[in-house]
């Protein structure tokens, strides 16, 4: 197989309670790892865009979307088609019927559980909460679970 790793910035918008916020990542990276508490304990979906190109294929050949380090679920989405869902190993999709030659817009939306936003809000005067439970799901000091893409995205060629 050859594989194509999909290098570079991503824009990627996380859809919050109160709005959308858009930011660039110059590498992928875990949602927990950043300062910004919106981010940091985001949870719900956020959708990463990035302009990729076809790679070279012989007759017969198949083109896969590999996420390395996806944290729960991704829906694909290339050139506005419904491409796939990634949930589990192997961690890929065929993706060869949806791609054109030359640039292609990818969508991922990538979404992951309510624990960490159940954590954040554990810092928040109980009015400014977006989450509720009857009974507490986690506590001060429970680590946030690890989200987003935490490694690299691939174009395997077979």
């Amino acid at each position: 197989e050859k594989i194509v790793s999909v290098d570079g910035c991503w824009a990627v918008d996380f859809h919050l309670p109160h709005g959308v916020k858009s930011i660039v990542m110059d590498e992928l990276r875990d949602w927990t790892t950043f300062a910004d508490g919106d981010i940091r304990h985001h949870s719900g979906t956020a959708v990463y865009h990035k302009q990729i190109g076809r790679p070279e294929t012989r007759e017969g050949q198949r083109v896969y979307l590999r996420i390395n380090g996806l944290e729960c679920t991704s829906r694909i989405s290339i050139n506005g088609k419904k491409a796939g869902y990634i949930w589990c190993s192997p961690w890929e999709t065929d993706i060869t019927e949806y791609l054109n030659n030359g640039d292609n817009n990818l969508v991922l939306e990538v979404a992951n559980q309510l624990t960490n936003r159940m954590i954040g809000d554990l810092d928040l005067p109980e009015a400014k909460r977006s989450t509720f439970a009857t009974k507490a799901l986690v506590q001060k000091g429970d680590e946030l679970l690890p989200a987003g893409i935490t490694g690299g995205v691939e174009l395997v060629v077979r």
